[in-house]
């Protein structure tokens, strides 16, 4: 399919804290590897993204939502994201109408940023 718009991805399996990129994307899907860290990680896991977009390189993000203690996966409040993504750094779409939604209850709160500078 991508073949078919003259584009092209690139697919990365690593170790998340000890990869370091070649040169930086022009953007990075995020799914659920957030939510799945204690949120002492959540700061590296940012610096990390960031660090990796080109300038004006877009995040497309998706955020869990469990309105639970605990897990993971772990809520990532909307308010807690934006303190999270700052907009010193990051540029903060509206919050697209599409949700995720999973099983049990729990859903994806969809977003694009973009790195500012």
């Amino acid at each position: 399919m991508l073949k078919e718009k003259q584009l092209s991805a690139e697919l990365v399996h690593a170790d998340f804290f000890a990869w370091q990129c070649k040169e930086p994307f022009d953007a990075i899907y995020e799914q659920t590897s957030l939510c799945a860290l204690p949120s002492d990680k959540w700061k590296a896991y940012e610096n990390s993204l960031y660090d990796w977009l080109k300038p004006k390189g877009k995040l497309f993000a998706q955020f869990m939502q469990t309105e639970k203690e605990g897990g993971p996966p772990f809520h990532c409040d909307v308010s807690a994201m934006i303190d999270l993504f700052i907009t010193e750094k990051w540029k903060w779409g509206e919050e697209h109408e599409t949700q995720i939604i999973h099983s049990g209850g729990l859903h994806e709160k969809t977003f694009l940023l973009e790195k500012l500078l």
